[in-house]
């Protein structure tokens, strides 16, 4: 069984939300996405898409998109992103599709890889935090705890975020005290879709931070196991 990534994906089968108004470089980018999936993936293998999936703002909006992920082959892993805004309860969501399912205060082990994470949101430090901001930003820290202590068995972990760790200046904040604290050693996120190279990456303090939107990766899925 092998294990993928990505992020990012912006879909929008129900909408009218092109994401090549935001540069030729996302020229038909389903197809290259579904095109890369389907020589790599296997119905024995787990994709997890780590946020911004679908640009729906409801869920029967974005059963179109789910509906597309579904009839890809492999086992899909869901995790909220700030735009998906048609992001439901566990009991909405699941059941709908055979091979999805969801991140959100829970864990999963997937060949011998335990799989946490949280969406992440606006770090406290940022240009422009808002009260609010801190609220939902340490209620996410709640949730990645939550996520952690789900996990019962005692495996590698790999931690999935939607928003990076680390403030805009590259500080570390409560999600990388947790990360280090439950001795996390891989950590991937997305969101950032411009300044690549300002994005605080690679080993710090001995745990491999990745950037994996899919934009970044060229629209392909990273292997991660």
């Amino acid at each position: 069984m092998g294990l993928f990534i990505i992020g990012d994906l912006h879909l929008s089968f129900s909408s009218d939300k092109p994401m090549d108004v935001f540069g030729p470089k996302w020229e038909s980018h389903y197809e290259r996405i579904k095109e890369d999936w389907i020589a790599r993936v296997t119905q024995a293998d787990t994709v997890i898409i780590a946020g911004d999936i679908s640009w729906a703002i409801n869920l029967e909006e974005a059963q179109a998109d789910l509906s597309w992920l579904d009839a890809l082959p492999g086992k899909k892993l869901l995790l909220r992103g700030n735009h998906d805004y048609w992001w439901s309860t566990l009991k909405k969501m699941r059941g709908k599709y055979e091979s999805i399912d969801f991140i959100q205060n829970n864990a999963y082990v997937v060949d011998g890889i335990g799989i946490v994470g949280t969406r992440g949101w606006t770090a406290p430090g940022d240009t422009g935090a808002t009260e609010q901001d801190v609220k939902v930003f340490n209620r996410e820290c709640n949730r990645l705890k939550l996520s952690i202590e789900a996990l019962k068995e005692k495996v590698p972990i790999v931690c999935v975020l939607h928003f990076p760790p680390f403030d805009e200046r590259g500080r570390k904040t409560e999600l990388n005290r947790l990360i280090e604290e439950h001795e996390i050693r891989e950590v991937y996120f997305g969101h950032i879709h411009s300044n690549y190279q300002t994005v605080k990456q690679g080993e710090i303090d001995g745990i491999d931070y990745q950037l994996i939107s899919c934009d970044y990766l060229d629209f392909k899925l990273k292997e991660i196991g």
